[in-house]
């Protein structure tokens, strides 16, 4: 179960022009030995390029998962990382083609300093504005700086559909409209939860023996649930939580107490099978009054969450042949172009032009000046 929901491309130069200027530096995309270009693409989605970041951290963070899930055979954990990435790489891309059939417009290069200034102020607030452990802590978490930047980008491209999808009457705005809806809609609940059967079954006995809900959250001792910090419950519809958890609570008449439910959860480390006792109680008007934004977004989530698994259909994708010839279990390591490496790129093609430039006036005998172009086009 997720507690609670959180509502929740780079340059690319010519073959020919890296080899023009390869005595200042090597060709951006082309990877070593034993470690892979972030830039370097993998396949496509909706005509777009996946790259390598994103395909290694995706990769990465699922692996311990499938190796718990389907064992230490190698045949089965690549076709079960294969599985996973056809099936969620195309997230991303889901949201920006979803802006597309809302006509939310935004303007790219606004995105992008907003991205780079938040990120700027994660570093000086989690690291205290060391870079240098910064690196170090997206080298532990198989990320990189682009993938950082990208993934910040689609965020806030999609915190704007929050506030879009209202003003294209795609959900109800106003206040009481709201309101409404959460009375019809929402339910809240409080639970026990652990991961070991035993004593879920343990506290469930005692319950049924006469013990209440309040004592198996707050006195039992094996309650693992981290997330009501504030005392109220979960306030939810239908599409927020897991469908096992959603079915049961749903079930409840206000006041009554479920059996054991299994269900998927997040413990304080960890994501996996979990059991729970549920008990649903009545809305509280005062809470929905003094939350309302709050509830107000989850709805908002749960309609685009709604609408983004439908895009997500929609969508695949298509592996290139640098995607097959790798081994998912074990993905080279990734590595960035460290950033006076473009300046190089750009200082080099400038004197290239320049010296061009320079033959041309001297043969045509007529201009003093030559114009410099220089070209870049940005890969997503």
């Amino acid at each position: 179960m997720k507690h609670p929901i959180k509502f929740r491309s780079l340059i690319a130069l010519g073959l020919g022009l890296c080899l023009s200027l390869s005595a200042l530096v090597s060709c951006a995309s082309k990877p070593t030995d034993s470690k892979i270009n972030a830039k370097t693409v993998v396949g496509t989605v909706d005509g777009k390029d996946v790259l390598y970041d994103e395909l290694y951290f995706l990769v990465n963070n699922y692996l311990p998962s499938v190796k718990e899930s389907v064992g230490e055979d190698p045949i089965w954990i690549k076709a079960e990382l294969d599985r996973l990435v056809h099936e969620n790489i195309t997230a991303n891309f889901a949201i920006l083609k979803l802006c597309e059939s809302v006509e939310l417009e935004y303007d790219e290069k606004e995105i992008e300093e907003d991205a780079e200034n938040e990120l700027k102020s994660q570093i000086a607030l989690e690291f205290d504005g060391d870079k240098a452990l910064y690196k170090k802590s997206l080298l532990k978490d198989h990320l990189t700086e682009r993938y950082v930047l990208y993934a910040s980008k689609i965020d806030l491209i999609y915190n704007r559909l929050l506030t879009h999808y209202p003003q294209k009457g795609l959900v109800v705005s106003g206040s009481d409209e709201v309101r409404s809806y959460i009375k019809e809609n929402f339910i809240r609940t409080i639970q026990f939860m652990n991961p070991d059967y035993e004593q879920t079954s343990w506290v469930y006995n005692k319950i049924q023996n006469g013990k209440s809900m309040v004592w198996a959250i707050g006195q039992s001792g094996y309650n693992q649930d981290f997330y009501d910090v504030s005392g109220n419950g979960y306030y939810f519809c239908r599409g927020m939580m897991d469908e096992a958890y959603e079915n049961a609570a749903f079930d409840l008449k206000i006041g009554e107490i479920s059996g054991i439910v299994q269900a998927n959860g997040e413990l304080e480390d960890s994501y996996g099978t979990c059991y729970y006792i549920i008990q649903r109680l009545p809305l509280d008007d005062t809470y929905i009054q003094n939350n309302l934004t709050t509830l107000q977004n989850q709805y908002y989530g749960v309609v685009i969450a709604k609408d983004l698994a439908q895009v997500k259909g929609t969508l695949s994708f298509t592996p290139n042949d640098f995607y097959e010839e790798l081994d998912l279990t074990r993905l080279p390591e990734v590595y960035e172009t460290p950033s006076y490496v473009p300046v190089l790129i750009a200082v080099g093609i400038g004197a290239v032009v320049l010296i061009g430039a320079g033959i041309v006036t001297v043969i045509l005998l007529k201009k003093k000046h030559a114009k410099k172009n220089v070209g870049m086009r940005r890969a997503s």
